[in-house]
């Protein structure tokens, strides 16, 4: 059964359905998120007016952010450069070194800690492994899409076995 690896605990059509207080009645933390089909649309080079109010929300409410991206490091510079939260370029996703570096940093655990991430095979697959909470974004709503076919495919099949099982806690979900 692979579903453990690569089914997410959540699935959303964009970051902003994620609010604080969905954090908050998921005991979390630290959220771990990608900027690629995550917070930006692909290939996008900075973050829009939303991300940051979005993430100033978050910070109001004590949620920690940090991007983990398996981007270069010119291009995650780049991306948050002008943002008030730690970034991390070569990752090297599904490789869950960086992640579990990030939690270590940060003095958080799986208990505590989300995965917010825009590819099923990637970012999904690595949280799962650690026993983060994993939420990624529907790939049905991602544009401008670097996946290849397969790929795409093999995401549409977990993404199709989420929506077929209840959701986990929290009502809004």
């Amino acid at each position: 059964m692979l579903d453990r690896y690569f089914v997410p605990d959540y699935l959303v059509s964009s970051y902003r359905e994620l609010t604080p207080e969905f954090f908050e009645c998921i005991g979390a933390k630290v959220l771990i998120t990608e900027t690629d089909g995550v917070l930006s649309d692909f290939g996008v080079n900075a973050p829009d007016v939303q991300v940051r109010e979005w993430l100033d929300g978050l910070s109001k409410r004590r949620i920690r952010v940090v991007i983990v991206s398996n981007r270069d490091a010119e291009a995650v510079s780049r991306y948050s450069h002008n943002l008030p939260i730690p970034a991390y370029a070569d990752a090297k996703k599904p490789s869950t070194t960086a992640i579990s570096t990030v939690m270590r940093m940060f003095g958080s655990d799986p208990g505590n800690t989300v995965l917010l991430g825009g590819r099923f095979l990637v970012d999904v697959f690595a949280g799962n492994r650690l026993g983060l909470t994993t939420v990624a974004i529907d790939p049905a709503a991602r544009k401008n899409d670097s996946r290849s076919a397969v790929e795409r495919a093999v995401e549409k099949k977990y993404a199709e076995i989420y929506k077929s099982r209840k959701n986990r806690g929290c009502a809004e979900f």
